[in-house]
């Protein structure tokens, strides 16, 4: 199921993701952080479940599953896990 999240992004964030793949959220696609290390403490804090709504060769952007109003604007892939629900 896609679902469309209106993330709020700073100019900032927009500047930076203006030559990404943005795109719709899939909720049956979902990430893990697996590596905290050079991300702010209140990460940390969040629901470990993530969904991608953007991405550029090695990076995601992320935006939290359970409060759209937390995003992290560029994160390694690599120091996430990709999870698919599959619909039965």
């Amino acid at each position: 199921m896609n679902v469309m999240y209106n993330v709020k992004e700073t100019k900032f964030w927009r500047n930076v993701h203006k030559d990404w793949n943005m795109y719709i959220v899939n909720k049956n696609i979902y990430y893990k952080i697996v590596n905290f290390e050079n991300l702010n403490e209140k990460y940390r804090k969040c629901s470990n479940l993530w969904h991608s709504y953007g991405d550029n060769v090695n990076e995601l952007a992320l935006v939290n599953s359970y409060n759209p109003k937390i995003y992290i604007g560029l994160i390694p892939i690599w120091n996430t896990k990709l999870y698919i629900l599959n619909d039965l």
